[in-house]
Order: C-alpha cells, then structure tokens, then sequence
C-alpha cells in the first residue's frame, strides 16, 4: 500500500458511515486559532480515497473539525488506499496511543473489527501485540445500558473514568443505580475503593435487585405450517406454485434452482448455513423497503458476514385474505446492497419479497447464494431485536421450493425477585 502526502481540500473529506468516531473533541476553538495561525493542520490527516473522487476519514477527526471551524479551505493528508480490515487497526494502533484512551470506545473498536473481519478477539489480541485480556474487559464494557454508555461517551476529554471502575459498575446491574453511580464518580471523584464501598452499601441492606440480574430465553416460532395435501408424495417432488396448485402459503425456501438450470438445491447447503445471529428490521409501515430505510439500523448492529436479516412487514396478519398478495416489496438497490454486505439468508413474513415480472430481487440474492425465507408467521415480538435464528428446511433432494420450521431465540433479561426495591438516595 503506497502512502502520499497530499493537500487536500476540506470539503472533500468526508466520514465512512459504519466507523466509530469520538464525540467529544476537546477545545476545537483553541485548536482552529492554532490552524489558523498556521494555515494547515500540525499533524497529517489519514485519508483513503474514493471512486468518486472525495476521500474518507480514518482519523483526525478532531484536527478535521477544527480546520473547518478556522475556515481552512485544504489540509494536509496521509492518502492510502485500504481495505475496511485494514482502516479499523490503523483505527485501534491510533487510539492505543493516545493518552486521553477512553476504554469503552476501544471496546467498541475491537468489537468492530471482530464482526466485520470474523477473526476472534484473540486472534485480534495477537495482531495488535496485545495481551487478551486487555482486549476481553473493554468488550465487556458494552454490556453496559445505552443511556450509561451514552454518558461515557459524552464526558470530556480531560476527564476520565477508569476501567477499574467501570468493570465494578458493571456489578451493579440496575441501569438506574448504575447512572447514578457513575455521576458520584464523575462529580465527587470516586475512586476505585471508594466506588467498591458505595457497591458494598447496596448489597449490605439486602437489596440484590441492584446486582443480580439473570438472564431467560424466549422461543418464538415464526413457521407458518403446511397442510396434509402438501406433503402428500404426489406434491412432495416439485412444490414449485403451478396453475395445478393454489399458492405456497407456508413457510418454505426459495432456492437458485428455481430460477437458474444447474442451479443449487436446498440440500447442497452445510447445516450450519440455516442457523445464525439474524437482525429482525421493523419496515411495518413502508410499501417499497429500500437501502435507506434499513442501512441505519443494520450498520448499528454492524451486519456481520454471513449474517441473516429478517423483515418485519406486519403482513402475517393478512394471511388468508386477498390483501396479504398485495404485499410490500424489497427494491432491486437494497438486494444489490445486501449482497455486497454478505448476508447468507433474508426472510420476510410475506409471500414474496418482490411483485417485479422480471424476478430481479430473487435473481440477485439466489444468484449470491443468499437464501429466501417466505411466508414467516408474526414476527412483532421480535421486530427491532436481535436473535438466533434456527431455520431447518426438510431434508429433500433437488428440491428448488423446500418448506422450513423457523424458530427464533431470544434472550431476555429478567430481575431476579426480591423483596427490597433498590432507591438512589
């Protein structure tokens, strides 16, 4: 990968979408007087290029800002052309060495990498030179609660809070005692034995609502059933929809048998293609389901290769009538886009995923050995979550359209019982 140094104007350097960044920048007024000054950035940014011409920021966020806040029209720039795997270590390696490390962001770096890159956290430890367990109690830090790990993220750069006492915070499992506690250690200075003590004082007056929290599994069968005539030998060997044969209203697979000659079956599939993490995206309310809609809410989950997305349209409900025919459908750019993000599977609680008499949708995805589940039953109580998915077809040679049971699972949190209701003095 060859480096330049390069003057690059402002306006061009844009953020990658799917890249953490630092919220908190510090004092950009100081900074932008200093650039001014100067009439460029003291340190390069680091860019990468795009087809389109602009450039992509791998970091100086900061530096960045602040030249746009001192009206600099061009900064100097570190241009590298580079692959996602290699942006976020040139990510982690930069924020190891700053001084102002915050220990969630690089859990939430590490993260990052293992989802988009599929090596283990382990794997990730060796490459960066570093010991795993730095690398496991930062990632623990993400089982936080949102509004806690929000309040991290805001704090300022001058101010820390140190992993010794996150990890402690993290034994407190009532979100309200947690943020409570936190703001002690942000306001009164708290320091690790001092945060130990606070803990201590919960747990002494028999309150465990505040530290025991378990955790139950939820099952959900999201599988429309066939009916006897569909199994009956005669229909077993072709389930294909015919003039013959009313239309497939259980839950089946679509193969690329069904719509390419040599095309694979359903049994020429590993077993394990048919379980995985499966993102369930709530569309409800929309009629065509596009790039734009779902990009927001994949990329916070970071989509991971080989990934299963599920779309929750609310049409199981018209199941039965003419209406549920007249369905939503998924645009030919977000298969595109589905594709290029290596999803393994989509389902959809409708009969079809597309209404278009060119069957683009379904060529794109089982061309790209992107499986499709249709006809799913209700899926509302998992719509917006994340599951696993375990979705087994039957076991039929050279079968093009083959029926599934589709169970998701859920895990849950749940208080354990107590007498006691833990109350933040």
């Amino acid at each position: 990968m060859t480096k330049t140094l390069k003057r690059i104007e402002v306006s061009k350097v844009r953020a990658i979408p799917w890249l953490p960044y630092r919220e908190q920048l510090g004092d950009l007024v100081s900074l932008a007087k200093s650039i001014a000054a100067k009439g460029d950035v003291d340190v390069p940014l680091k860019v990468r290029p795009t087809p389109d011409g602009s450039y992509e920021l791998i970091w100086g966020k900061r530096r960045l800002e602040a030249a746009k806040l001192a009206g600099i029209e061009r900064v100097t720039c570190i241009v590298e052309d580079m692959d996602d795997e290699e942006v976020l270590r040139q990510c982690v390696v930069e924020n190891l060495h700053r001084e102002d490390r915050n220990p969630l962001e690089e859990g939430e770096l590490f993260h990052l990498l293992k989802v988009r890159t599929g090596k283990t956290y382990d794997e990730i430890a060796r490459m960066l030179g570093l010991h795993p367990k730095y690398v496991y109690n930062r990632v623990e830090l993400l089982k936080l609660p949102d509004p806690v790990k929000e309040r991290l993220k805001s704090i300022p750069t001058d101010r820390k809070v140190g992993l010794s006492q996150l990890i402690h915070l993290m034994k407190v499992r009532d979100p309200r005692a947690q943020m409570e506690l936190l703001t002690e250690v942000l306001e009164k200075g708290l320091s690790v034995d001092e945060l130990k003590k606070r803990i201590a004082e919960i747990t002494s007056k028999g309150d465990q609502s505040a530290v025991a929290m378990g955790r139950s599994t939820a099952y959900f069968d999201l599988t429309v059933p066939l009916n006897p005539e569909d199994v009956a030998p005669t229909n077993l060997s072709n389930l294909r929809e015919v003039e013959s044969r009313p239309r497939k209203v259980f839950t089946h697979f679509d193969t690329p048998s069904l719509f390419f000659a040599g095309g694979k079956t359903i049994d020429q599939y590993p077993l394990d293609w048919f379980i995985g993490k499966a993102v369930v995206v709530d569309v409800s309310k929309l009629e065509t389901i596009t790039v734009e809609n779902v990009k927001e809410s994949l990329v916070r989950h970071y989509l991971p290769p080989r990934m299963i997305v599920l779309f929750y349209t609310g049409w199981a409900r018209k199941r039965g009538s003419d209406e549920y025919y007249e369905h939503p459908e998924i645009s030919p750019e977000l298969a595109d886009w589905l594709v290029e993000r290596r999803v393994k599977m989509i389902g959809v609680d409708m009969p079809n995923p597309e209404r278009r008499p060119d069957r683009y949708v379904h060529k794109k995805l089982l061309s790209n050995d992107v499986l499709i589940l249709e006809n799913l039953d209700d899926m509302s109580p998992i719509a917006g979550r994340i599951v696993t998915l375990y979705a087994f077809p039957m076991r039929l040679r050279g079968s093009e359209v083959t029926p599934a049971r589709v169970v998701a699972r859920l895990r849950v949190r749940r208080r354990v019982p107590t007498k006691v209701e833990y109350r933040v003095p």
